[in-house]
């Protein structure tokens, strides 16, 4: 699949933090163990303190819910994630002082940056891949450095092995987000983002000079809304890597918005832009190098199902529900057409299709294949599960290429790629973060 250590790019995608923390009891308990030390004492007050600011401020946020932090909040809850992580520091630095005085209950305190999806997905291909590819993240990296958000973050990219580009473009003000879990219950809170589009003016022949010297652009159409950089520079991404033949690895919109009209707006500008949208993202599905598809159930339902009502009934709960299977099949369809454009010496496109806890499908041409999820002991936390179940299928694809050279997929090779990505999923579901973690 890869020649000549061909770059993967990821672009415009700004990293989340994630703060994982004991709970409140597992704190209590821990000012027990350390009587005496004083720093460790207000470190953990410290903290308990911010939780219980937390626990107060998103009390009234549904379960599952993604909320923008108003203007007024916003530094109140930088200065909470600054404290718990300074907290975080000196607890962990506790327990190592502790542990040596034979005093193991304070429990470890998780601090990682879970990335955002592209960052997510160049994470784990880099792990599988190693050294056959060069990982890129295109975009900047935000959060207040008075924090220490960029030393933070970068350390990560570079644990990770991937590559910032452009490495000057820190924003103090760029959008970032902080994930809550307690009980299994998870909240994310969201900062603003800036558009990104004004930001990146007169650098348009530094974007293109880019893309041109990837071999591989991972496309993921849900940048549009969560980084609001501007559909405009989407499109010029996009059309770059088609018109220089690049291979795409793309994902369909996560957020509905991409692809039916806001309620009360014009509908005359919500068509126009739809219809926009809509054709970029036809554009790549059907480009002949559009090698392959990732999405969950609900973006395949977006994207490939035939209703155009309102977008309230997006949710999919079963694999027998009519607008999924005709969301598959029309997938599939796309499929065959786009094997009418390829060069006989291609390999064959093909999708992956995510559907949570139920398993996933892996589609091409002349299959549709379904394979059920894997049982897992405990989930710790799902946030980059999808994100690992694409990179792992990818992974196993280049394997299969590999070792047999195929022109199309067999369903035990498909089943494989599949398998391998469930696995990788289930590696992020048990631990506290987006990213499988380097051992």
């Amino acid at each position: 699949m890869f020649r000549n250590k061909p770059v993967i790019y990821g672009g415009m995608d700004l990293p989340l933090i994630d703060f994982f923390a004991p709970s409140r009891e597992d704190y209590i308990r821990g000012i027990a163990d350390v009587a005496g030390d004083v720093e460790a004492t207000g470190k953990i007050e410290l903290a308990l303190s911010e939780l219980d600011f937390l626990q107060d401020y998103t009390k009234n946020f549904p379960s599952g819910a993604k909320v923008k932090i108003k203007d007024e909040d916003l530094q109140r809850i930088e200065d909470c994630f600054y404290n718990l992580r300074l907290a975080a520091r000196g607890i962990n630095n506790a327990r190592v002082a502790l542990k040596a005085r034979g005093v193991a209950t304070l429990p470890e305190v998780h601090i990682r940056r879970a990335g955002g999806t592209i960052a997510n997905k160049l994470h784990t291909l880099k792990l599988g891949l190693g050294d056959k590819i060069e990982a890129r993240l295109f975009g900047p990296i935000g959060g207040n450095d008075e924090f220490g958000n960029k030393t933070f973050q970068l350390k990560h990219l570079k644990d990770s092995h991937i590559k910032l580009y452009p490495g000057d473009l820190f924003l103090p003000e760029a959008g970032h987000s902080f994930i809550i879990i307690e009980n299994g219950d998870r909240k994310i809170l969201k900062t603003p983002a800036p558009k990104l589009k004004k930001l990146l003016q007169g650098r348009e022949a530094e974007i293109t000079g880019f893309i041109k010297g990837c071999g591989v652009v991972l496309i993921e159409a849900s940048s549009i809304s969560e980084v609001k950089f501007g559909f405009d520079i989407f499109e010029q991404m996009a059309r770059t890597a088609m018109q220089n033949s690049k291979k795409i690895f793309f994902s369909p919109p996560t957020d509905a918005d991409q692809l039916y009209p806001k309620p009360k707006k014009d509908i005359n500008e919500e068509r126009a832009r739809i219809t926009r949208n809509r054709s970029i993202f036809n554009e790549i599905i059907n480009y002949e190098h559009t090698a392959i598809m990732t999405m969950n159930e609900t973006e395949l339902v977006m994207m490939f199902g035939e209703y155009d009502e309102a977008r309230g009934n997006l949710s999919v709960s079963s694999r027998d529900d009519a607008n999924f299977t005709t969301a598959i099949k029309n997938l599939q369809d796309r499929l065959r057409k786009k094997l009418t454009s390829v060069n006989s010496k291609d390999i064959e496109p093909l999708a992956f299709v995510s559907f949570g806890k139920l398993g996933a499908y892996a589609i091409t041409a002349s299959h549709i294949i379904f394979e059920p999820a894997q049982k897992i002991k405990a989930i710790i936390d799902t946030t980059g599960a999808g994100d690992a179940f694409a990179s792992g299928c990818i992974i196993k694809r280049n394997e299969i290429i590999e070792r047999t050279k195929p022109h199309n997929f067999s369903e035990p090779e498909l089943r494989e790629m599949l398998t391998h990505g469930e696995t990788l999923a289930n590696r992020v579901i048990a631990q506290y973060g987006a990213q499988i973690v380097y051992r």
